[in-house]
């Protein structure tokens, strides 16, 4: 049974692949070498980016190489390897490179899958690049970790074709595990037999209960905050450096608090007409819009401390 693991940067499961079974094989990515004193082995790394961004010192892959292990990524490129250096191509500046297998892979992963007379490829990260290749060599099991791109980073938009290519890998019988604390997959309810795109009202209120605990603990933060900051500006009259930098610091916490409230409150608000409509009574469209609009995060204040 041949068994390749994925391995990615995220912190959150990169170190459950610290100390694979000798079996396994282990494939990682860009600077993935850098963490080599934590792996069994490294069989394969992919560096799928071109040469003036690898040749480049202010990249972002060397700029962490030099931080985690001490040394740029490019000069590591260009040394001795036990391993393959999967690359777009077999540069003469990289002696361990090999080109890509990309017409071969591609064909096979996207063989049937059309957008009418067009065969459809998609690829939008190296990751998708790695899996592709383990689906073409018949692996039998594909583990993954340190890949994750959550809702709300930059690697968002790769989501989509990361599943694509997991859905792919499992019509092809290959087992696909991820660790239980991964948000790779998303856990979701089964549509139409545990949940439906449909909220009742139950659980606007209990959203809305956990909305207003939230901005009713921030405005306490807030009052709080703003006890302390009119307190500084009343002792501290000589305006020295240090009192500058501890009414900065209050200003800002009370500042972070005075945001959170309100967001808060926008939250409360959009889900009081949620259940307003629940309960068939009519909502103008200006109190959606104005209910959706979230209050100023930084409000001025005056001299004294108090909001204008």
């Amino acid at each position: 049974m041949r068994t390749v693991a994925l391995v990615g940067f995220a912190d959150n499961t990169r170190s459950f692949a610290y100390h694979l079974p000798a079996n396994v094989e282990l494939w990682t990515l860009n600077r993935g070498w850098s963490f080599a004193e934590h792996f069994t082995r490294i069989d394969r790394l992919f560096e799928l980016h071109d040469l003036p961004y690898l040749s480049d010192p202010n990249n972002a892959d060397t700029r962490q190489s030099l931080s985690d292990a001490k040394q740029s990524h490019w000069d590591w490129l260009q040394g001795p390897h036990d391993y393959p250096l999967y690359c777009l191509d077999a540069y003469r500046e990289i002696p361990g490179s090999v080109s890509y297998p990309l017409q071969a892979v591609m064909e096979d992963a996207f063989r049937h899958i059309w957008r009418g007379n067009e065969n459809v490829r998609l690829a939008a990260s190296t990751f998708d690049f790695m899996l592709a290749l383990a689906i073409h060599e018949r692996v039998d099991r594909v583990e993954i970790y340190g890949f994750e791109m959550g809702t709300g980073t930059e690697f968002q938009y790769q989501h989509a074709t990361a599943m694509l290519l997991i859905g792919l890998a499992g019509g092809r019988g290959i087992d696909v595990w991820t660790p239980e604390t991964s948000g790779l997959i998303p856990r979701m309810k089964l549509y139409g037999y545990e949940g439906a795109q449909m909220i009742t009202r139950q659980t606007l209120e209990a959203y809305k209960r956990q909305a207003d605990t939230e901005r009713d603990r921030y405005k306490a933060l807030t009052n709080a905050r703003l006890g302390i900051l009119q307190h500084l500006m009343h002792v501290n009259t000589n305006e020295s450096l240090a009192q500058k930098e501890q009414m900065e610091d209050v200003q800002n916490d009370y500042l972070e608090a005075l945001q959170a409230a309100a967001r808060w409150d926008g939250v409360q608000q959009v889900l009081n007409l949620l259940v307003a409509e629940c309960d068939m009574l009519e909502v103008n469209p200006e109190m959606i819009k104005a209910g959706m609009t979230i209050q100023p995060a930084f409000e001025r204040m005056g001299d004294d401390g108090r909001h204008t």
